[in-house]
């Protein structure tokens, strides 16, 4: 909207024709482009998961952050620069702004060199982004973990624990036949075991046995 407007005042129109031709040319495009962010936020809202836990406040921040800054944009921008924004004949620029505008003149001639080349050459643009399109596509087959992992899939720990007066050859075989019972559900991919004996706690008894499970990726828990 800035930009708009000063190009106007830099063309000689005065500060409030500049910011009313500059506001009326430019509004329409910042209303599609707030839509076009907001709609890109919206999956975020309703995704469900972790995911959808983690990124629900963040896509609704800013989807607000967003409205907020394209009414700022068509109402307060355009009042401020019809009064705040100096003319072209009034403004006196120093050394350094001189060297940065000439910097940017360089980028802008530089982005324009290269665009005409890139529109002389579509057909092999257009095959490039095509390729790029497939490679991320058979990417995305291949690796079907998101980017967080599931939560039905990894290692879990566990402790089981026996009266304080078991032997150990007890608690070994009350213990093998707690692994049989883990191994025989489908959703548990593989398990290892230990026994041994612990100090007594508050919260355990001295003999204990520790077991960490691998669930498989298509397992459930209930």
């Amino acid at each position: 909207m800035i930009e708009n407007i000063v190009r106007y005042i830099e063309e000689g129109d005065s500060r409030m024709e500049a910011a009313l031709k500059g506001a009326g040319q430019i509004g329409f495009t910042i209303v599609a482009l707030t839509i076009s962010l907001i709609a890109v936020l919206i999956p975020l809202l309703f995704m469900g998961d972790i995911v959808g836990r983690l990124f629900r406040e963040f896509a609704i921040t800013l989807s607000f952050t967003i409205l907020i800054s394209a009414l700022v944009s068509l109402t307060l921008t355009p009042m401020l620069a019809a009064r705040l924004v100096k003319e072209r004949d009034k403004v006196h620029h120093g050394r350094l702004y001189q060297l940065s505008e000439d910097v940017f003149n360089g980028i802008i001639s530089f982005y324009g060199a290269t665009l005409r080349v890139v529109l002389c050459v579509q057909p092999l643009v257009l095959l490039v982004a095509a390729g790029y399109a497939c490679a991320h596509h058979l990417s995305l087959h291949r690796n079907s973990e998101g980017p967080l992992s599931d939560p039905r899939h990894g290692n879990h720990p566990g402790v089981s624990e026996a009266d304080q007066d078991i032997s150990f050859p007890a608690m070994s075989e009350r213990q093998q036949a707690l692994v049989k019972i883990l191994l025989d559900d489908p959703a548990v991919d593989s398990l290892s075991h230990s026994s041994a004996w612990t100090a007594p706690t508050r919260r355990s008894m001295p003999d204990a046995s520790r077991s960490i499970s691998s669930l498989s990726r298509s397992g459930r828990r209930e």
